[in-house]
């Protein structure tokens, strides 16, 4: 078992809750509390930061990067065994394909693996998304 694993609980973290925190640092701050309180572990999809490193502008890569570092998230790679997987879940998404599809799709797949929940800010982007519980956040 690996240590994310052994974690009591946790939410898995979609690409547009990681640009809200990115931009709100009240926001990121209360939300990190809750998640602390609860004994929470929050999971990153390395492929979302990705996606949103080209999206934003260079104030908020600043701000993502720091995030990545600071041991808030725990963030996961996609592994090579996890490619196909997450290549058929992005293929289910409803809406246009985008820079933060696959970030979507790994999160997905990393939830069901963990069952854990995903925090969005975007709840339509999962519509019909079987096998995860969704925090819709504001």
């Amino acid at each position: 078992m690996t240590p994310e694993h052994d974690a009591i609980g946790g939410r898995v973290i979609c690409p547009a809750t990681l640009h809200v925190v990115g931009k709100e640092p009240a926001y990121l701050r209360t939300y990190l509390e809750w998640a602390a309180r609860r004994g929470d572990t929050l999971l990153v999809s390395a492929a979302s930061i990705s996606g949103l490193l080209a999206l934003v502008d260079d104030a908020h890569k600043d701000v993502l990067h720091r995030l990545t570092i600071s041991g808030a998230f725990l963030i996961r790679p996609l592994e090579e065994r996890d490619a196909a997987a997450v290549g058929a879940i992005a293929a289910d998404l409803p809406g246009e394909r985008d820079l933060t599809t696959l970030g979507i799709a790994h999160g997905v797949l990393e939830a069901r693996r963990r069952e854990w929940r995903v925090a969005t800010t975007e709840p339509g982007r999962y519509r019909g998304v079987t096998g995860i519980a969704l925090d819709d956040l504001p």
